[in-house]
Protein backbone atom coordinates (compact mmCIF):
# COMPACT_ATOMS: atom_id res chain seq x y z
CA UNK A 1 0.00 0.00 0.00
CA UNK A 2 2.76 2.45 0.86
CA UNK A 3 5.92 2.86 -1.16
CA UNK A 4 9.28 4.27 -0.20
CA UNK A 5 10.04 7.79 -1.46
CA UNK A 6 12.66 7.78 -4.20
CA UNK A 7 15.23 9.80 -2.29
CA UNK A 8 18.39 7.99 -3.38
CA UNK A 9 17.54 7.08 -6.98
CA UNK A 10 19.90 8.30 -9.70
CA UNK A 11 17.16 8.30 -12.34
CA UNK A 12 15.30 11.48 -13.32
CA UNK A 13 11.94 9.92 -14.23
CA UNK A 14 9.57 9.25 -11.36
CA UNK A 15 6.07 7.94 -10.80
CA UNK A 16 4.23 10.31 -8.47
CA UNK A 17 0.89 10.06 -6.63
CA UNK A 18 -0.75 13.53 -6.37
CA UNK A 19 -2.98 12.37 -3.49
CA UNK A 20 -0.46 11.24 -0.87
CA UNK A 21 2.74 12.54 -2.54
CA UNK A 22 4.33 9.07 -2.66
CA UNK A 23 6.96 8.75 -5.38
CA UNK A 24 9.40 6.16 -6.70
CA UNK A 25 11.74 6.11 -9.67
CA UNK A 26 10.66 4.34 -12.84
CA UNK A 27 13.64 2.01 -12.70
CA UNK A 28 12.62 0.68 -9.26
CA UNK A 29 9.19 -0.30 -10.58
CA UNK A 30 10.78 -3.01 -12.69
CA UNK A 31 13.12 -4.31 -9.99
CA UNK A 32 12.71 -6.92 -7.28
CA UNK A 33 11.98 -4.35 -4.55
CA UNK A 34 8.25 -5.09 -4.69
CA UNK A 35 6.55 -1.69 -4.64
CA UNK A 36 2.79 -1.96 -4.08
CA UNK A 37 1.21 0.93 -5.94
CA UNK A 38 -2.20 -0.47 -6.89
CA UNK A 39 -4.05 1.96 -4.59
CA UNK A 40 -2.23 5.04 -5.94
CA UNK A 41 -3.07 7.27 -8.89
CA UNK A 42 0.30 7.56 -10.61
CA UNK A 43 1.60 10.33 -12.84
CA UNK A 44 4.97 10.45 -14.57
CA UNK A 45 7.24 13.28 -13.47
CA UNK A 46 10.55 14.29 -15.01
CA UNK A 47 13.22 16.46 -13.41
CA UNK A 48 16.58 17.68 -14.64
CA UNK A 49 19.90 16.37 -13.35
CA UNK A 50 20.52 19.65 -11.50
CA UNK A 51 17.12 19.46 -9.79
CA UNK A 52 17.92 15.92 -8.70
CA UNK A 53 21.14 16.98 -6.97
CA UNK A 54 19.97 17.34 -3.36
CA UNK A 55 23.42 18.12 -2.00
CA UNK A 56 23.82 21.06 -4.37
CA UNK A 57 20.42 22.45 -3.41
CA UNK A 58 21.12 22.15 0.33
CA UNK A 59 24.42 23.99 -0.15
CA UNK A 60 22.62 26.83 -1.94
CA UNK A 61 20.03 27.05 0.83
CA UNK A 62 22.69 27.17 3.54
CA UNK A 63 24.54 29.92 1.68
CA UNK A 64 21.33 31.93 1.22
CA UNK A 65 19.52 31.40 4.54
CA UNK A 66 20.68 33.40 7.59
CA UNK A 67 22.75 31.42 10.08
CA UNK A 68 20.91 33.01 13.01
CA UNK A 69 17.53 34.66 13.65
CA UNK A 70 16.34 36.64 16.64
CA UNK A 71 13.07 38.32 17.63
CA UNK A 72 13.22 41.73 19.25
CA UNK A 73 11.58 42.48 22.59
CA UNK A 74 8.70 44.43 21.02
CA UNK A 75 7.71 41.54 18.74
CA UNK A 76 7.84 38.98 21.54
CA UNK A 77 5.81 41.22 23.83
CA UNK A 78 3.16 41.53 21.12
CA UNK A 79 2.93 37.73 20.80
CA UNK A 80 2.70 37.30 24.57
CA UNK A 81 -0.14 39.84 24.83
CA UNK A 82 -2.31 38.01 22.29
CA UNK A 83 -3.34 35.46 24.92
CA UNK A 84 -4.16 36.27 28.53
CA UNK A 85 -1.41 35.05 30.81
CA UNK A 86 0.98 34.28 27.91
CA UNK A 87 -0.20 30.67 27.65
CA UNK A 88 2.55 29.82 25.14
CA UNK A 89 5.32 31.21 27.46
CA UNK A 90 6.97 33.25 24.71
CA UNK A 91 7.71 36.28 26.89
CA UNK A 92 11.40 35.40 27.39
CA UNK A 93 12.22 34.41 23.81
CA UNK A 94 13.64 37.83 22.97
CA UNK A 95 16.68 36.86 25.07
CA UNK A 96 17.68 33.87 22.91
CA UNK A 97 19.08 33.47 19.40
CA UNK A 98 17.74 30.90 16.93
CA UNK A 99 20.58 29.14 15.08
CA UNK A 100 20.20 27.05 11.93
CA UNK A 101 20.91 23.44 12.94
CA UNK A 102 19.47 21.24 10.19
CA UNK A 103 17.72 21.23 6.83
CA UNK A 104 15.30 18.36 6.18
CA UNK A 105 13.72 17.27 2.94
CA UNK A 106 10.00 16.51 2.90
CA UNK A 107 7.65 15.71 0.05
CA UNK A 108 7.45 18.76 -2.21
CA UNK A 109 9.07 21.00 0.39
CA UNK A 110 12.18 21.65 2.47
CA UNK A 111 12.19 22.64 6.16
CA UNK A 112 14.91 24.69 7.87
CA UNK A 113 15.09 24.13 11.63
CA UNK A 114 16.34 27.02 13.77
CA UNK A 115 16.76 26.08 17.46
CA UNK A 116 17.14 28.39 20.44
CA UNK A 117 19.01 26.97 23.44
CA UNK A 118 19.38 28.12 27.02
CA UNK A 119 22.66 28.50 28.91
CA UNK A 120 24.15 30.88 26.33
CA UNK A 121 23.21 28.70 23.39
CA UNK A 122 24.78 25.43 24.57
CA UNK A 123 21.98 24.03 26.76
CA UNK A 124 18.61 22.45 26.04
CA UNK A 125 16.35 23.60 23.21
CA UNK A 126 13.75 26.04 24.58
CA UNK A 127 12.16 27.12 21.28
CA UNK A 128 12.20 26.37 17.57
CA UNK A 129 11.54 28.39 14.44
CA UNK A 130 10.84 26.21 11.37
CA UNK A 131 10.90 27.69 7.88
CA UNK A 132 9.10 25.71 5.18
CA UNK A 133 10.02 26.30 1.52
CA UNK A 134 7.78 24.77 -1.16
CA UNK A 135 4.26 23.38 -0.91
CA UNK A 136 2.30 24.92 1.97
CA UNK A 137 -1.11 23.34 1.49
CA UNK A 138 -3.35 21.78 -1.15
CA UNK A 139 -7.06 22.52 -1.48
CA UNK A 140 -7.75 19.86 -4.08
CA UNK A 141 -5.60 16.80 -4.73
CA UNK A 142 -6.63 16.67 -8.40
CA UNK A 143 -6.19 20.34 -9.26
CA UNK A 144 -2.60 21.57 -9.48
CA UNK A 145 -3.87 25.16 -9.68
CA UNK A 146 -4.97 24.98 -6.02
CA UNK A 147 -1.53 23.95 -4.72
CA UNK A 148 -0.19 26.78 -2.56
CA UNK A 149 3.57 27.34 -2.94
CA UNK A 150 5.58 29.79 -0.87
CA UNK A 151 7.42 30.12 2.43
CA UNK A 152 6.09 29.64 5.95
CA UNK A 153 7.70 30.19 9.35
CA UNK A 154 6.41 28.54 12.54
CA UNK A 155 7.47 29.59 16.04
CA UNK A 156 7.20 26.90 18.75
CA UNK A 157 7.95 27.54 22.41
CA UNK A 158 8.95 24.52 24.53
CA UNK A 159 8.63 26.31 27.86
CA UNK A 160 5.11 24.86 28.47
CA UNK A 161 6.75 21.39 28.49
CA UNK A 162 9.67 22.48 30.70
CA UNK A 163 8.22 24.78 33.37
CA UNK A 164 5.10 24.34 35.57
CA UNK A 165 2.25 24.17 34.91
CA UNK A 166 3.38 21.52 32.43
CA UNK A 167 1.43 21.02 29.18
CA UNK A 168 1.45 17.36 27.99
CA UNK A 169 1.41 16.23 24.38
CA UNK A 170 2.57 17.84 21.18
CA UNK A 171 3.12 21.61 21.28
CA UNK A 172 1.59 23.52 18.37
CA UNK A 173 3.12 26.67 16.82
CA UNK A 174 2.20 29.79 18.76
CA UNK A 175 2.74 32.04 15.73
CA UNK A 176 2.98 31.51 11.97
CA UNK A 177 4.20 33.82 9.22
CA UNK A 178 3.28 33.05 5.60
CA UNK A 179 5.10 34.66 2.65
CA UNK A 180 3.48 34.45 -0.79
CA UNK A 181 4.11 36.57 -3.85
CA UNK A 182 6.26 38.96 -1.86
CA UNK A 183 3.56 39.60 0.78
CA UNK A 184 3.77 38.37 4.39
CA UNK A 185 1.06 37.70 6.96
CA UNK A 186 1.43 36.84 10.67
CA UNK A 187 -1.06 34.52 12.35
CA UNK A 188 -1.08 34.18 16.14
CA UNK A 189 -2.48 31.05 17.76
CA UNK A 190 -5.30 31.86 20.18
CA UNK A 191 -6.31 29.82 23.21
CA UNK A 192 -8.02 26.57 22.25
CA UNK A 193 -11.81 26.44 22.42
CA UNK A 194 -14.52 23.89 21.72
CA UNK A 195 -16.77 24.07 18.68
CA UNK A 196 -19.73 21.99 17.58
CA UNK A 197 -19.96 20.32 14.20
CA UNK A 198 -22.13 17.76 12.49
CA UNK A 199 -20.31 14.88 10.82
CA UNK A 200 -22.32 12.47 8.65
CA UNK A 201 -20.73 9.46 6.93
CA UNK A 202 -22.12 7.62 3.92
CA UNK A 203 -21.15 5.12 1.21
CA UNK A 204 -19.71 2.31 3.34
CA UNK A 205 -16.37 0.86 2.26
CA UNK A 206 -13.92 -1.67 3.70
CA UNK A 207 -11.87 -0.32 6.60
CA UNK A 208 -8.09 -0.16 6.50
CA UNK A 209 -7.90 -3.15 8.85
CA UNK A 210 -9.96 -5.23 6.42
CA UNK A 211 -7.90 -4.06 3.45
CA UNK A 212 -4.75 -5.14 5.28
CA UNK A 213 -6.19 -8.62 5.79
CA UNK A 214 -7.11 -8.54 9.49
CA UNK A 215 -9.90 -11.03 10.23
CA UNK A 216 -12.14 -11.74 13.21
CA UNK A 217 -9.32 -13.78 14.73
CA UNK A 218 -7.31 -10.58 15.17
CA UNK A 219 -10.05 -9.02 17.27
CA UNK A 220 -10.42 -12.14 19.40
CA UNK A 221 -6.66 -12.43 19.97
CA UNK A 222 -6.54 -8.85 21.25
CA UNK A 223 -9.37 -9.54 23.68
CA UNK A 224 -7.51 -12.57 25.02
CA UNK A 225 -4.26 -10.64 25.29
CA UNK A 226 -5.94 -7.81 27.22
CA UNK A 227 -7.03 -10.33 29.83
CA UNK A 228 -3.76 -12.22 29.97
CA UNK A 229 -0.16 -11.36 29.10
CA UNK A 230 -0.93 -7.78 28.06
CA UNK A 231 -3.39 -6.96 30.85
CA UNK A 232 -1.05 -4.44 32.48
CA UNK A 233 -0.60 -2.53 29.23
CA UNK A 234 -4.33 -2.67 28.51
CA UNK A 235 -5.23 -1.19 31.89
CA UNK A 236 -2.65 1.57 31.41
CA UNK A 237 -4.13 2.37 27.99
CA UNK A 238 -7.64 2.57 29.50
CA UNK A 239 -6.45 5.10 32.07
CA UNK A 240 -4.99 7.24 29.28
CA UNK A 241 -8.22 6.95 27.28
CA UNK A 242 -6.54 5.22 24.33
CA UNK A 243 -7.97 1.72 24.56
CA UNK A 244 -9.14 1.81 20.92
CA UNK A 245 -6.12 -0.26 19.92
CA UNK A 246 -7.39 -3.11 22.08
CA UNK A 247 -11.15 -2.81 21.70
CA UNK A 248 -12.46 -2.79 18.17
CA UNK A 249 -15.64 -0.81 17.49
CA UNK A 250 -18.71 -2.82 16.50
CA UNK A 251 -18.51 -1.46 12.95
CA UNK A 252 -14.72 -1.77 12.63
CA UNK A 253 -14.98 -3.57 9.27
CA UNK A 254 -16.55 -0.58 7.51
CA UNK A 255 -15.51 3.02 6.99
CA UNK A 256 -17.49 5.78 5.26
CA UNK A 257 -16.19 6.59 1.80
CA UNK A 258 -17.80 10.05 2.04
CA UNK A 259 -18.02 12.40 5.03
CA UNK A 260 -20.10 15.59 5.16
CA UNK A 261 -19.09 18.21 7.74
CA UNK A 262 -21.18 21.18 8.87
CA UNK A 263 -20.12 23.76 11.47
CA UNK A 264 -21.79 26.97 12.63
CA UNK A 265 -18.64 28.52 14.14
CA UNK A 266 -16.33 27.69 11.21
CA UNK A 267 -18.30 27.38 7.96
CA UNK A 268 -15.03 27.38 5.99
CA UNK A 269 -14.53 23.71 6.91
CA UNK A 270 -17.98 22.75 5.59
CA UNK A 271 -18.02 20.40 2.67
CA UNK A 272 -17.92 16.87 1.36
CA UNK A 273 -14.76 14.89 2.02
CA UNK A 274 -13.92 11.82 -0.08
CA UNK A 275 -11.75 9.01 1.28
CA UNK A 276 -8.53 8.63 -0.69
CA UNK A 277 -7.70 5.18 -1.99
CA UNK A 278 -4.14 5.43 -0.65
Amino acid sequence: RNSKPAESSQFCTFMHCPTCRTSCCSNCLGSHTGYQLDSHVLEEKRISTDEHNNGCFVSKVRNTAPASIYFDKKSIRFLAEQNEGDIHRVGELWKVIFNLEKIKRHRRKWVLHYNARDNNGVGEVVAEFCITIGELWTESQNDTASVEVGMKGELISYFPAKTPPLVPGKLEPCAIVVVKDGNSEWLVRKESSRISMKVVGSDASDSTRVELGLLDAAEESLKEASKGAQKKHFEAAKKRGVSGRWIYAKNWKKWPATINIRSIEFPEIDGEYKRAAC
